[in-house]
């Protein structure tokens, strides 16, 4: 049996390492292993107040533990209202947000777009280089590097920019010899 230290709820579940009213992590609670046959201990109220003529002082709650409509709340989290319980050490790994890496894809893109445009040949090969090496890294590595298709699309711009520029020398060529 397990216990929370926060809230004392306990838990018959062996296999929960967290409280799931509060999310503190479970101790055992050696109180009920030593005493498993024992029975429960009998709560008493106190007894009723013998003077009968005035109704009793309402009881005004603590803030946070009541509701605007009167009924009560669950303890909420500090961070968020939102509150999930918290994973098992191991598991953090698996869950974190994973942003990857694609500054060469973009490069090569860049490139690309300024080689089809304007510099041609100045960045036309840059453009192809960066892609190959993007291409190469998210091989690799595919958790860490991305931008496969950006890459992509440097490569086609920047060699098709070269390309272009070729057949243009060709033509410039051919003029000039007639």
């Amino acid at each position: 049996m397990k216990r929370c230290p926060l809230c004392s709820r306990t838990y018959e579940d062996d296999a929960l390492s967290f409280c799931l009213s509060d999310g503190s992590a479970l101790i055992k609670d050696q109180s009920a292993a030593s005493s498993s046959f024992d029975p429960a201990p009998t709560i008493l109220a106190p007894p009723p107040a013998s003077d009968w003529s005035s109704p009793p002082a309402p009881v005004t709650p603590s803030p946070g533990t009541w509701n605007s409509g009167g009924l009560p709340q669950p303890p909420a989290a500090a961070w968020n209202s939102s509150y999930q319980p918290p994973l098992p050490a191991t598991s953090y790994s698996s869950y974190a947000p994973v942003t990857q890496e694609n500054g060469l894809a973009i490069g090569s893109l860049v490139c690309g777009i300024l080689s089809f445009v304007c510099c041609s040949v100045f960045t036309g090969i840059p453009a192809i280089v960066l892609g190959i090496m993007a291409i190469n890294k998210e091989k690799n590595d595919p958790l860490r590097y991305g931008g496969k298709g950006m890459a992509i699309g440097g490569i086609v711009l920047g060699g098709l920019s070269i390309v272009i520029l070729g057949i243009w020398g060709l033509i410039q060529i051919a003029g000039a010899m007639r």
